[in-house]
């Protein structure tokens, strides 16, 4: 029998359990928590290599008339618009209006890593990570993203739509992304869709599983937040970004955000902790024997799920929780979940 814990939370104190997640429990309160910025985009800026050689630095000075054109500044309203290509120097990389590397999934794998990005439509690989982060936009049912370990950075998703994997895959591409030992703050805006189909037609142990938005380990940390969520008084909406992130439902073991099972024997990868929302519209729904959010069955502990703002819905698949540890026979424990926030509606529901 499916148990639902629906709330819009005021400023008091309450304790609940979600799912079957055993020792799951929830602590709200009324605590504001601090955290990053996203920002608007209103223009694309595109550099020649020599332009961004001076950008990456913070240090770029005009160039004079005379000896070249200067980049064209690309309007849009709220929206990203099309990049017009220079009449001189080859194109290098456009940057967002908030000074971020702008990429495009649909043009190829995007790859962050120490060294900054590759893939993503960029002719040429950053030769360093870039401080201001990355604007990811695109649709692809062929390429994903993933953060190396250790990176640090921000990235918004504006309009991303990837659907990764099939049933039963040999392949070694199983994530729609992939930010496992980074530490990543996700902006979004538009309508974001994460679509994984990369589980089993079967139950059982299989090593070539994944999840929509995956994070392995109970090391690095991940947020998702609107592009309002550090403006004071800001609500939550309809028109704020949104996250889709599904497991295939008639899948085994393909989770929406969370672990993955195929990693549970290694000690460094297993488990889930570390995970925050500050606001936006999000939802997942996991395959199953899969958590919503959280930790794949078999693996370590869920720990440390802190929602703050925003609109949640979250859905575990069958034989397993909304949010936290999936049950696998064995004793499992999920701890630190809190829900602060007096306009902030979080929807768990597990099996």
């Amino acid at each position: 029998m499916k148990k639902q814990w629906i709330r819009c939370l005021a400023a008091v104190s309450l304790i609940v359990t979600i799912g079957t997640g055993a020792g799951t429990v929830l602590k709200a309160h009324g605590e504001e928590m601090a955290g990053k910025s996203g920002g608007g985009i209103s223009r694309i800026e595109e550099l020649t290599p020599e332009e961004q050689v001076g950008s990456e630095a913070g240090t770029a000075t005009e160039q004079s008339s005379t000896e070249e054109e200067k980049p064209k500044e690309i309007q849009a309203s709220g929206k990203t618009a099309a990049a017009k290509k220079k009449t001189k120097g080859n194109l290098k990389k456009q940057l967002a209006d908030n000074g971020q590397t702008f990429l495009d999934v649909s043009k190829g794998d995007v790859r962050i890593t120490l060294s900054g990005a590759t893939g993503g439509g960029l002719q040429q690989s950053e030769s360093s990570l870039n401080p201001k982060g990355y604007w990811i936009t695109g649709t692809t049912t062929s390429n994903n993203i993933e953060v190396s370990e250790g990176v640090k950075t921000d990235i918004t998703l504006e309009d991303v739509s990837i659907t990764i994997g099939k049933a039963d895959t040999t392949t070694t591409k199983r994530d729609c992304i992939n930010v496992s030992h980074a530490d990543i703050t996700l902006t979004l805006i538009g309508d974001n869709k994460l679509i994984c189909n990369t589980g089993s037609s079967v139950t059982g142990f299989f090593v070539n599983t994944g999840n929509a938005l995956t994070k392995d380990g109970m090391d690095g940390s991940l947020t998702l937040q609107c592009e309002h969520a550090n403006e004071k008084g800001h609500k939550c909406d309809k028109s704020c970004g949104s996250l889709l992130a599904k497991g295939n439902p008639e899948l085994w073991h393909v989770g929406a955000i969370g672990s993955t099972l195929r990693n549970m024997q290694k000690a460094k990868e297993s488990g889930f902790a570390n995970f925050t929302i500050r606001g936006g519209n999000i939802e997942a729904l996991a395959g199953i024997h899969s958590p919503g959010i959280g930790s794949a069955c078999l693996s370590e502990n869920s720990s440390g799920v802190y929602i703050s703002g925003g609109r949640v819905e979250v859905y575990g698949g069958g034989h397993a929780p909304g949010i936290g540890a999936s049950n696998d026979g064995r004793s499992r424990e999920t701890k630190n979940i809190e829900i602060s926030g007096g306009d902030t509606v979080v929807i768990a529901v597990g099996d």
